[in-house]
């Protein structure tokens, strides 16, 4: 339900703002309840459309005389969320960050398209709890809860199209992929997650009938590649094709080379190919512990034509070769809020040790204190140092965030700071790096970590 203060406040707004000159102009405004940022980054796909600074009463509004029509997202710190703008629409939001997604609120011209695609978002995300707990079903009782599933979600659907009748023909496209490649994607993960969750030898072999549904998929939908339930769901099938093609032998190169050969021969959407050969190629780097596999790698090079991409990768390849695991970590100058100078060495003395750099610019500040505070409580024999990568000095001291630091403009330490991605080291007592490329929000951090601290006892 809508709120009614809300609607008639952004009536009010409306009113007083200057009157548009062109009839197709799009507006986009807002309030941001406890922001964590200045502004408002609107995006298409991963190009930045302008950056919306918030006023002094946390509000931005912004007007768009030729702003193409077709599905945006808005970011606001580390949350983003989606956005469909067409001529004519004037789209206001509101949001608490604290719990962005479920307060999120939309009002104006155009706000029932994106209430719509809100509403099944969340509606998503619990179906992805739901199905977690239907991976260890049989194939049939599987089937039985996908189709309640898929019958909740088409009634959504003809619902919201019955109320909205005169939607574009393309918002009624991405309507109808909203709904549907979330439950497909589900299909395409039950063969793995049965596997894993019943803990049986093999993936488990279904009948063809379970992939019916892919006679309606578009591997190659120009319309669809900026959505993430498409590109989840392409992700997906491309993996469990793989896992078939690899005879259910499990993750490693031959499968990554297989995975890769299947986004270069069945990709023909030259944007997708590359951000599909990229993502897999970065986790093949993050993951990896050792050498790299050069056919794999040689395999993305060939066939990825973004060279912002590329140079990214060889970027991650270059920085995990000068600190190789298992190799003795080597020392750089470090500089404290205080302007003393040391070498890393000195705060390490023997101790398993994490060391992680940040950006003010680049990270969530109140995310990264709350997320170092609860490592190292987790595991207080382990030292976690920061390295604070923007400027020459600290922009702010947190006393709730210790053992901060920056480099020195003569630090060998610039040979291993990341500029797209804020690496994290972990080093053992003996000097020792255990893992030379990985980071802190990492789901496996907590178990790396447990490497450390019990090689100190």
């Amino acid at each position: 339900m809508k709120n009614i203060g809300f609607s008639f406040l952004f009536t009010l707004v409306l009113m007083s703002c200057e009157k548009p000159q062109n009839k197709n102009r799009v507006y986009f405004g807002g309030e941001i309840l406890n922001p964590n940022s200045e502004y408002v980054i609107l995006m298409q796909n991963e190009n930045v459309m302008d950056s919306i600074k918030l006023n002094a009463n946390n509000t931005f509004e912004k007007y768009y005389d030729s702003l193409q029509p077709g599905l945006y997202f808005f970011k606001h710190g580390n949350e983003f969320q989606y956005v469909f703008f067409e001529p004519k629409d004037s789209i206001r939001i509101r949001l608490n960050t604290w719990d962005f997604d479920e307060s999120l609120v939309f009002d104006g011209i155009g706000s029932e398209k994106n209430d719509f695609l809100l509403s099944v978002f969340l509606m998503n995300e619990k179906e992805m709890d739901n199905f977690y707990s239907y991976f260890p079903l049989s194939e049939d009782e599987f089937n039985a809860k996908y189709e309640e599933a898929y019958s909740r979600n088409f009634n959504t659907l003809t619902q919201f199209l019955q109320m909205s009748p005169n939607i574009s023909s393309g918002f009624k496209k991405l309507a109808e992929g909203a709904v549907t490649y979330p439950l497909y994607r589900f299909k395409e993960l039950y063969p793995y997650y049965h596997q894993k969750l019943t803990q049986n030898d093999s993936i488990l072999t279904v009948s063809p009938e379970f992939y019916n549904f892919r006679k309606n998929v578009n591997l190659n939908d120009a319309d669809l590649i900026a959505y993430y339930a498409y590109q989840n769901y392409i992700s997906s099938y491309l993996y469990n094709d793989a896992n078939t093609q690899n005879e259910f032998k499990g993750i490693d190169d031959n499968f990554k080379k297989i995975l890769l050969n299947s986004i270069v021969e069945k990709i023909d959407n030259q944007e997708l190919k590359n951000r599909l050969l990229y993502q897999e190629m970065f986790n093949c780097l993050f993951k990896s512990k050792g050498d790299f596999n050069s056919e794999n790698l040689n395999l993305f090079y060939k066939n990825c034509t973004d060279e912002i991409l590329v140079n990214k990768i060889k970027e991650i390849v270059i920085l995990k070769e000068k600190l190789p695991i298992d190799s003795k970590f080597k020392d750089f100058q470090i500089v404290g809020p205080n302007q003393n100078t040391q070498l890393l060495s000195q705060l390490i003395k023997g101790k398993p040790s994490v060391v992680y750099f940040w950006s003010g610019d680049q990270s969530d500040t109140d995310y990264i204190i709350k997320r170092v505070k609860y490592l190292s409580g987790n595991f207080p024999d382990i030292e976690f140092i920061g390295i604070y990568a923007d400027k020459k000095n600290l922009k702010v001291s947190h006393p709730n965030l210790p053992n901060q630091f920056y480099l020195s403009n003569v630090s060998e330490g610039h040979d291993f700071l990341s500029k797209d991605f804020l690496r994290t080291i972990i080093i053992d007592k003996n000097g020792k790096i255990v893992h030379n490329y990985t980071l802190l929000t990492d789901m496996h951090i907590e178990k790396q970590l447990e490497q450390i601290s019990a090689k100190k006892k």
